[in-house]
């Protein structure tokens, strides 16, 4: 997932992350922990690439609350740390 100024619908996914989505019941007890509390885990995208490497159901969920903004931390990787 790539993020444009921490907005959720801006994502895009690393390679090597489209492959691995979370059980949906890990999803939905994300999703019911943040209707009650904020986010408290930053996303971490790839400062390089704008593309997340961590967080992405985070992402997911926060289009779905309707978040414009999420919390990013930045890391430098290259393509080949990022794969």
């Amino acid at each position: 997932m790539s993020l444009t100024g921490g907005e959720p619908e801006s994502a895009e996914s690393a390679p090597a992350q489209l492959a691995t989505p979370l059980p949906q019941t890990q999803a939905t007890a994300l999703g019911a922990l943040l209707e009650k509390v904020d986010c408290e885990q930053d996303v971490v995208a790839n400062k390089r690439t704008g593309r997340v490497v961590d967080g992405h159901l985070l992402v997911d969920l926060a289009i779905e609350l309707g978040e414009t903004s999420i919390p990013v931390k930045y890391v430098s990787l290259t393509p080949a740390e990022e794969a």
